[in-house]
């Protein structure tokens, strides 16, 4: 009986003590962080990447998580590029603008009557920058003179062109030396070629040895070599283009 008794308060006096710590680890996710900005679009982003560090501690089962974030930026420009076109040359009002090498010619029929001297004066009173013209071509001569048909012109209408008798066929008409191709040159600085002398049949045939000048009537579109002294109807003016 004493032995039981003696059992019982051994065991009362025994204590086992537990103590039980938990901390509970924060687990957060990761973020994305966008930031734009916007003078030539710039954007900026932020992205956290967690970089996780523990300690514990052991004396009463206790642990610890701590989590720290590294910010990492990025940053991305773009510029932007303004690119001005420049509008192509173009001729003033009322006159009509033919390509050219190397650049395009502007060209103006002017109905005044005038001789040869008076030519450059009448087409620089269109602009200052004209001058008395000659033709490279049969599109620029038909262009030309339907300009001058609308303006009034018929078939008493002559024009002085922009041409005079060469120096080697100043006195002779046609011949196998003077021929209708190489007894006038142009006298503007752009027109070139032959192809733009288009006669009458039979000339130029320097009548009386004084054809120094070069006339097209405006319904016909032919040519013929004059006096510079007679008055013709008008004139066909160019200049280069602006």
């Amino acid at each position: 009986m004493l032995g039981h008794f003696q059992l019982i308060l051994l065991f009362q006096s025994f204590q086992v003590t537990f103590v039980i710590a938990c901390i509970p680890t924060q687990q957060i996710e990761r973020g994305n962080i966008e930031e734009v900005t916007s003078t030539t679009s710039i954007s900026t982003s932020l992205s956290l990447e967690p970089l996780v560090t523990s300690s514990s501690t052991t004396s009463t089962s206790t642990s610890t998580s701590t989590t720290t974030f590294i910010i990492t930026t990025f940053t991305t420009s773009t510029s932007t590029t303004t690119t001005t076109t420049k509008a192509p040359p173009s001729c003033p009002d009322n006159w009509t603008k033919f390509d050219r090498t190397p650049t395009s010619w502007c060209m103006r029929v002017a109905l005044q009557p005038t001789m040869e001297d008076g030519t450059l004066a009448v087409c620089q009173a269109l602009n200052s920058s004209a001058v008395v013209s000659g033709f490279e071509n049969q599109n620029e001569i038909s262009t030309m003179m339907a300009s001058a048909v609308e303006q009034g012109a018929d078939s008493n209408s002559n024009l002085f062109v922009g041409a005079k008798r060469t120096d080697d066929c100043t006195s002779s008409g046609l011949t196998a030396t003077c021929t209708a191709l190489n007894s006038f040159e142009w006298t503007d600085p752009s027109t070139t070629g032959t192809d733009g002398f288009q006669w009458s049949a039979g000339q130029p045939d320097n009548y009386m040895g004084t054809s120094e000048c070069v006339m097209i009537n405006a319904v016909t579109e032919l040519m013929d070599d004059v006096k510079g002294d007679d008055t013709r109807q008008g004139v066909v003016c160019g200049m280069y283009v602006a």
